[in-house]
């Protein structure tokens, strides 16, 4: 049955890309959010001036699995996209594609 109250959290695996590598795959939780909360955020976070991790950790609740070595925190994740700058569209994509990306055709 189809619930109109949605669960506050979804994962969706996030494929990492790696410079020189093939992208890793790490399953990252999400905090759902509906229309309007998305755009106030995009709004909000646009007229701070957020860096990529402060914005990414608006709707990252965590990651779990074997393919990342450490616990999911805001230091972490802050190591993450300043060491993997391609790292913060893919996460950003994966989440905005899960909530907002159009279904696929059977």
């Amino acid at each position: 049955m189809f619930n109109i109250d949605p669960n506050p959290t979804f994962t969706v695996v996030v494929m990492l890309p790696v410079p020189g590598a093939a992208p890793v795959p790490v399953r990252f939780r999400f905090r759902h959010m509906d229309g309007e909360a998305y755009l106030a955020m995009l709004a909000e976070s646009a007229e701070k001036k957020e860096a990529s991790a402060p914005f990414l950790a608006r709707f990252v609740d965590g990651w779990e699995g074997e393919n990342i070595n450490a616990p999911y925190s805001l230091e972490a994740l802050t190591k993450l996209v300043k060491n993997y700058p391609k790292a913060s569209k893919a996460i950003f994509s994966a989440f905005e594609a899960e909530l907002f990306g159009t279904l696929e055709k059977n």
